[in-house]
């Protein structure tokens, strides 16, 4: 879903979530997290714990551990056990782990709101939800305008069109004067 600022994005994501039969797991990126590794999947993350806190219990001990650096609570849930000492094979592992947490909820729709602002490992998990967990629907919103060109966001916005024949692309605009005119009547 995309369109300028007061467009309506959220408020459609919002009736979404609202009529979806599936569990929904709802988060907003914001623009002080750009830069920061895992905001946006953090919050979704824990969204997705709170729905199925067993979920922890079936992730391998290496991706437990190197996704309790991402998420702290899940030692509180399980023994991870010592991250490796490699910072890419953490990041991996906690996206394999991450993964796995969704592929086990079962039937589930990630909204994510204000993609704009979506630090680069976020659209990385998004990105793999949409490819590996069949049973995961992923919907996106944000403001073209505010998507820097060759940037993270407008590479993941351009492979999740690519040649996949699921994606439905909803711009939103401004509303006509003939609506604002009936509205205000």
């Amino acid at each position: 879903v995309s369109g300028p600022a007061g467009s309506g994005k959220s408020r459609l994501l919002d009736e979404v979530a609202l009529r979806c039969p599936d569990p929904v797991l709802a988060a907003r990126a914001f623009p002080a997290e750009r830069q920061d590794a895992w905001g946006l999947a953090r919050s979704l993350l824990r969204e997705l714990l709170a729905l199925d806190v067993d979920a922890a219990h079936a992730l391998p001990r290496r991706a437990a551990a190197a996704l309790c650096e991402v998420l702290p609570e899940l030692a509180d849930i399980r023994d991870p056990g010592r991250p490796p000492d490699d910072a890419e094979t953490r990041r991996a592992l906690a996206l394999d782990g991450a993964t796995r947490l969704a592929e086990h909820a079962g039937r589930i729709v990630v909204v994510a709101d204000d993609l704009q602002w979506a630090d680069a490992t976020s659209l990385g998990l998004l990105a793999r939800l949409a490819e590996r967990a069949p049973r995961a629907g992923v919907i996106v919103a944000y403001r073209p305008e505010d998507v820097r060109p060759g940037g993270a966001v407008e590479g993941f916005l351009e492979a999740l069109a690519g040649p996949r024949g699921d994606v439905l692309d909803v711009p939103l605009g401004p509303l006509p004067p003939s609506a604002i005119a009936d509205l205000v009547d």
